[in-house]
C-alpha cells in the first residue's frame, strides 16, 4: 500500500509500506553522513524488525525450543 509522503522541488512523493524485514548491516553505513532523521528512521526500523522477530519466538514456542536445545542454551 502506499500513501502521499510529501512534495518537494523535484516532485510529488509516496511512501509504502514494508513488506519484509531484515535488519541493515550498519557496518557499512558512514554514520557522520547521516543526517539525524536519517538517523531516526534506522534506529525504528531496527525497532520494528526487533519487534517482529520477539513476535515471531513467542508465537512459535516449539520452535524456540527445538533451537534453543539444539544450540545446547536453555
Amino acid at each position: 500500500m502506499n500513501q502521499a509522503a510529501g512534495k518537494t522541488e523535484f516532485g510529488d512523493f509516496l511512501s509504502f509500506e514494508t513488506l519484509t524485514l531484515c535488519p541493515i548491516d550498519t557496518r557499512c553505513i558512514d554514520t557522520a553522513l547521516l543526517r539525524e532523521d536519517e538517523r531516526a528512521w534506522l534506529d525504528a526500523y531496527h525497532r520494528t524488525c526487533g519487534s517482529a522477530c520477539r513476535r515471531s519466538w513467542t508465537a512459535h514456542p516449539t520452535d524456540r525450543e527445538l533451537t534453543l536445545t539444539r544450540s545446547g542454551k536453555r
